[in-house]
């Protein structure tokens, strides 16, 4: 039993996103409410916030949190901008966290060859399950208000 416990303490453990500044707790199938934001800004970062040159390497990474129903459309939606020459930026305004979704409300300014075509304010809905310890993106939704 003792070296049961010396194992679990020897455990090392890398949670996403790194540089967290708030304690977080995350279990089996449960998570911290300051997990879950945090996760939310990560997916939203990762999600909106990126150019050309760092699109597909955002998404690829976006990828890895993703269930495979929702990973497919997440590269293809990354190809096209980058081969449309689409940029974004974001400003994170609010961040809430439920039982099964985190909602992230956010000004977006989208470009089109390093020019702003588009500003509009956008409620993404994370739908999420945590799996074994680990954060899985099982839905996306995006509504805008221009």
């Amino acid at each position: 039993v003792i070296s049961n416990i010396t194992a679990a303490r020897a455990q090392k453990v890398i949670i996403i996103p790194s540089g967290l500044s708030e304690k977080v707790e995350v279990g089996d199938s449960m998570a911290s409410v300051t997990y879950l934001k945090s996760m939310g800004n990560y997916v939203a970062m990762l999600l909106y916030n990126f150019n050309t040159n760092t699109v597909i390497a955002q998404y690829d990474e976006l990828s890895t949190l993703m269930t495979a129903s929702v990973r497919k459309d997440a590269i293809q939606q990354a190809q096209e901008y980058q081969k449309n020459n689409v940029s974004s930026r974001i400003v994170v305004e609010a961040i809430s966290a439920t039982d099964k979704t985190v909602t992230v409300l956010m000004r977006r300014t989208k470009y089109l060859l390093d020019r702003p075509v588009e500003e509009v304010k956008l409620n993404l809905f994370i739908s999420y399950v945590i799996e074994y310890g680990s954060f899985r993106v099982t839905k996306l939704e995006v509504n805008d208000e221009k």
